[in-house]
């Protein structure tokens, strides 16, 4: 049987858009027999969801997209089976418009991880593109392989891999080239960007890789399953979507910590975000999982070069606190156990002796095409951190690359290490963001510059630890 999904136990923000129960518009149209019904009542959507002010029309307008786009290439020799094509496409989208018209109009028996969906849209916590990545997660993980064995039951899927393969870079490309269009709604997406670490996913993926990777394998293991067994195996498959959508909700204290900065700037006219998403217009298929939130900066000094080579170089000092704020979290993370005693010792050291000093010392290296940066954390004559950072601009405009050798005052052979980090320069140069790397752990470490561009107030946060500073200029560089 069907797991299915209360929607009105799980809504939190009852003025947001859902209509009142028992005035629901009369939809229940059924599944779509083709390509042509699916972009129909994907439009229908779209319109009740920005006459309702609904953010249920952010993934149903990126979805039109995706629609529009596999549409654009059937016909062209792109796929092997075109018929089959059509077939597939009108069955995957039919699982996601079924379950939005029983949301529109009150029926009930929603699956789980469409209904965690359906229930984040009341969320406006949420930012844009966690709207967005809900719903498509939900539709990879368990509709398309669902759609793929229904299309191409038994043996007969082993012919679908190729068609697959190309749906999935369709999938894959569509999300970033949309978001990177949409920068006049969320100018601060592309931290999510700058901040993604070298050899790791983006932030802005959440999991939609390995989704898409697993993706086969479960049509592989529902085409090929009994007809008793494969309910429970879709209703499986939900549990571990619905896991992964929780995990895009509550992404954890760091990327939670860029998901705030980028919420407080973003457009909060949902029809507006509705319209700017539903432009309809297929994705060039030669940037086809090409596609990048990171865009040119404006005419003008990027906000990079400002902040480093104008700003920040000479020298700086200033008062800085650490503070444990949980001791359970430290000694329960997977840092190394010299690293959790480190941690340890800064934080008596802190309590024994008071507020401790900052300095930095930034020295411009433009024709190199890096900044260096000496920084020094101490007490009296204890140097307690010294980070010696080499930082290089990325031509976006906006991204950096920090390498940064960390040495700590009391015993430096033991503690020595070298860190490689992202940081990302907005607002004009006047603030950064940097997912750093200290003592084998993630922190958020956020810099904001005073408007008289003489002082720089810094923070540095985990789920175990909370740094202030504030920096003074002393010397011009």
């Amino acid at each position: 049987m069907t797991a299915s999904f209360n929607i009105w136990d799980n809504v939190d923000d009852k003025s947001q858009p859902f209509p009142a129960k028992g005035n629901f518009p009369p939809r229940l149209l059924g599944a779509p027999s083709s390509i042509a019904e699916v972009i129909e009542q994907l439009e229908s959507i779209i319109e009740w969801a920005a006459a309702k002010q609904s953010r249920l029309g952010y993934f149903a307008s990126l979805y039109l997209r995706v629609t529009n786009t596999i549409r654009s290439r059937i016909g062209t020799g792109y796929f092997e089976d075109d018929k089959r094509m059509g077939a597939l496409d009108a069955v995957f989208a039919g699982r996601y418009l079924i379950e939005a018209d029983r949301i529109i109009c009150g029926a009930g028996g929603i699956s789980q991880g469409w209904g965690v969906v359906f229930a984040a849209a009341n969320r406006s916590d949420l930012v844009i593109v966690q709207h967005l990545l809900l719903g498509i997660n939900i539709h990879i993980m368990v509709d398309l392989g669902v759609a793929c064995a229904e299309i191409c039951p038994g043996d007969s899927i082993n012919s679908l891999h190729g068609d697959f393969l190309k749906v999935n870079a369709i999938l894959a490309g569509v999300v970033p080239t949309a978001l990177s269009e949409m920068g006049s709604l969320s100018p601060c997406i592309k931290l999510l960007d700058d901040l993604s670490e070298e050899g790791e996913k983006a932030l802005i993926d959440f999991g939609i890789d390995e989704a898409r990777d697993s993706a086969w394998d479960f049509a592989l293991k529902l085409a090929r399953a009994p007809g008793s067994s494969m309910q429970g195996l879709i209703d499986e498959r939900n549990v571990a979507a619905t896991k992964v959508c929780n995990d895009i909700i509550s992404p954890g204290i760091i990327v939670q910590g860029i998901l705030d900065i980028v919420r407080d700037v973003e457009e909060k006219n949902v029809e507006l975000v509705i319209r700017t998403l539903d432009s309809a217009n297929p994705v060039r298929i030669e940037n086809v999982g090409e596609g990048s939130l990171t865009t040119s900066h404006d005419k003008g000094t990027p906000p990079n070069e400002t902040y480093y080579y104008v700003i920040r170089p000479g020298t700086w000092r200033g008062s800085f606190y650490f503070k444990i704020t949980s001791w359970k979290r430290l000694w329960s993370s997977n840092m190394s156990f010299k690293n959790k005693l480190f941690g340890t010792l800064i934080s008596f050291i802190q309590n024994l002796m008071g507020g401790v000093f900052i300095t930095s010392d930034m020295i411009q290296h433009r024709e190199e095409g890096y900044v260096s940066n000496d920084v020094r954390i101490f007490k009296g004559w204890i140097t307690i951190l010294h980070i010696v950072e080499i930082c290089k601009l990325s031509s976006n405009g906006s991204g950096v690359k920090v390498c940064a050798d960390v040495s700590p005052g009391p015993i430096p052979i033991l503690f020595k290490e070298h860190d490689v980090y992202r940081a990302s320069v907005y607002d004009g140069g006047m603030k950064s963001l940097s997912h750093v790397r200290l003592m084998g752990a993630r922190f958020l470490g956020s810099f904001s510059v005073h408007a008289d561009r003489g002082g720089v107030d810094m923070e540095l946060i985990n789920d175990w630890s909370h740094s202030t500073g504030s920096l003074q200029k002393f010397l011009a560089g």
